[in-house]
């Protein structure tokens, strides 16, 4: 597609690379795929100091790998930006790993979990055109740091 940036294709093929095992692991047996998740989804989320250092050492060496690489393909996002897009990153996957029953529910059954593939591509896509999307503009985030002052003053 000639419309997206030059960067697109090799911020999708890290974001896969990041993105299947986790799943992929967490369907590799149906008896422990949700138990799997929920764990993951617990580890990733618990604030004790010893499971934050557990999850350091396993994790923080292919997240930081991860982040350098997108950090390369998002020479269009100023750090503040890039880091805050960074949630979405580790986020999209981490609900989609822990809870896709969730989802399910909420679609009242419309949406089905089975194609794991296709699940995969579709986070994918979304994660990277989130990532790829243009950086907001002076103007807008002067807009918003405007209305937060505001917001501050008056109590809210």
């Amino acid at each position: 597609a000639g419309w997206l940036p030059e960067h697109y294709l090799d911020t999708r093929e890290v974001l896969g690379a990041a993105i299947s095992p986790a799943l992929t692991a967490s369907e590799a047996d149906e008896a422990t795929a949700p138990k799997f998740g929920d764990l993951l989804a617990r580890a990733l989320t618990d604030p004790s100091p010893e499971v934050v250092e557990a999850v350091d050492d396993v994790l923080n060496e292919s997240s930081l790998r991860q982040i350098r690489l997108l950090r390369q393909c998002c020479r269009h996002l100023d750090d503040q930006a890039f880091y805050w897009r960074l949630h979405g990153v580790f986020g999209a996957p981490q609900l989609a790993y822990s809870s896709r029953n969730r989802i399910v529910r909420l679609s009242r059954g419309a949406f089905k979990p089975d194609d794991l593939e296709r699940g995969i591509l579709e986070l994918v896509q979304f994660i990277a055109a989130g990532l790829m999307a243009p950086a907001l503009t002076e103007p807008e985030t002067s807009a918003v740091a405007a209305k937060t002052r505001r917001r501050k003053l008056n109590g809210r």
